[in-house]
């Protein structure tokens, strides 16, 4: 009896990869799931349509949810960015337009040449208020530093932090350099492996700059862990990453790898 058709392919995803460790090849793994799953009465195809069809169950009910959050965050923005400008004695304003919007927030570039982020995201709100409470315990220079945080509701938080440029990133350039490293079939690795520490095998030989850029994730990565922190890595997305002046590479609005029905105030 399955639990979920989502557990099931998790379950199957996670064989699959402890196959290629083994060194099984890609075919005979393929081969060993449609046995397992003939064997216990799984049609995959059949499996796949089901999970299909409930994944997109699930995002209408998200999406009503979402629109519903952003809503309230457009009424109330300009009322927290106030608050956090007056809780800390900012001398600065928010610029217009909006410097940018993701999927939980709007960011405004200030005329301190900051930024105020007003987010949704409790688990990047808490993040960022760990960070600028113990900038000391943080020596990496990949990540956008936290000035001040303010909670304005239960569902809604404002963030300053650095401002980093972000013109000359793209999307393909970021793929290209993933892809350099699960290029070679013959080795299960991926670029998720790399930034969370593992060695690189040497039979995956990524070109200098996709290093570069890889690198400056995995420090940061590296030095969240040294601090009990496990970042979600599925934030490193091109408009969540800059280089500085200097050429530096350096990643903002991450949040940490928790649920978001069970996140901690370990901020505190």
């Amino acid at each position: 009896m399955l639990n979920s058709t989502e557990s099931y392919f998790d379950e199957m995803l996670q064989r699959m990869r402890d196959g290629l460790d083994a060194g099984l090849s890609y075919d005979d793994i393929v081969g060993t799931e449609h046995a397992i799953a003939s064997e216990a009465g799984i049609n995959l195809d059949e499996l796949q349509e089901q999970w299909i069809k409930e994944a997109r169950e699930k995002r209408a009910v998200e999406e009503v949810q979402y629109k519903q959050s952003f809503d309230y965050l457009l009424k109330h923005k300009d009322s927290a960015i106030s608050q956090l400008i007056q809780a800390n004695a900012l001398n600065l304003k928010t610029c217009e337009p909006e410097l940018g919007r993701g999927v939980h927030g709007i960011a405004f570039r200030t005329t301190a040449n900051t930024v105020i982020k007003v987010t949704l995201d409790k688990r990047e709100f808490l993040l960022a208020k760990f960070l600028a409470r113990v900038p000391h315990k943080f020596n990496c220079n990949h990540l956008a530093k936290v000035y001040n945080t303010h909670k304005y509701s239960d569902k809604l938080y404002v963030i300053h932090l650095e401002y980093v440029e972000t013109t000359g990133l793209c999307p393909e350039t970021l793929s290209t350099y993933r892809s350099e490293l699960s290029s070679n079939r013959d080795v299960f690795f991926s670029w998720e492996d790399y930034v969370c520490g593992d060695p690189l095998p040497s039979e995956v030989n990524p070109s200098k700059e996709a290093l570069r850029f890889l690198n400056a994730i995995r420090e940061v990565v590296l030095t969240l862990d040294d601090l009990g922190i496990e970042l979600d890595i599925s934030e490193t997305r091109v408009d969540n990453i800059g280089i500085t002046s200097d050429g530096r590479y350096v990643l903002f609005d991450q949040v940490p790898n928790v649920p978001y029905d069970d996140v901690q105030e370990w901020a505190d």
